[in-house]
C-alpha cells in the first residue's frame, strides 16, 4: 500500500468568456456549471424601488392620497439613495401631484382659510 498524495484543488475565479479551461471534451467541472443556480442570488439591475415609488405616486393621484402619497415620497427618497434618480423624480412628482389634487388636502387648506377668516389664525 503506497500512500498517494492528494491533488491540489484549482479554483478559477475569473469570468468565463467561452474559452476552454483545458478539458479536451469541453465539459464543465462540477464547480463551473453555469452562472445561474436556482439558490444563488442574482444581481438585479432593475430599479424596483423606483417602480414602487412611481406606482404609489400614480395611486395617490387616483385614490387615497393620504396613504399613498407619503409612501410614494418615502420610496422616492429611498430610490434616490439607491441611485435610481429618474424613477425617484417621477415617483416624487406623481406623489406631489397626488397631494395637490387630493380632496383631503384641499379640505385642510379650506379649514385653515376658514379659521383665518374667522379670526382664529395663529
Amino acid at each position: 500500500m503506497s500512500e498517494q498524495t492528494p491533488k491540489p484543488i484549482e479554483l478559477n475565479l475569473t469570468a468565463s468568456d467561452g474559452e476552454s479551461d483545458g478539458n479536451s471534451q469541453g465539459q464543465q467541472s462540477p464547480g463551473q456549471q453555469g452562472s445561474h443556480h436556482p439558490h444563488q442570488a442574482q444581481s438585479d439591475d432593475r430599479p424596483v424601488m423606483g417602480y414602487i415609488a412611481t406606482t404609489f405616486g400614480v395611486l395617490s393621484i387616483f385614490m387615497w392620497a393620504i396613504v399613498f402619497a407619503p409612501l410614494g415620497i418615502v420610496c422616492s427618497i429611498i430610490a434616490l439613495f439607491m441611485g435610481q434618480g429618474m424613477w425617484a423624480f417621477i415617483g416624487l412628482a406623481t406623489s406631489m401631484i397626488g397631494i395637490i389634487t387630493s380632496p383631503f388636502w384641499w379640505g385642510i387648506l379650506g379649514l385653515a382659510a376658514l379659521a383665518n377668516w374667522l379670526g382664529f389664525g395663529f
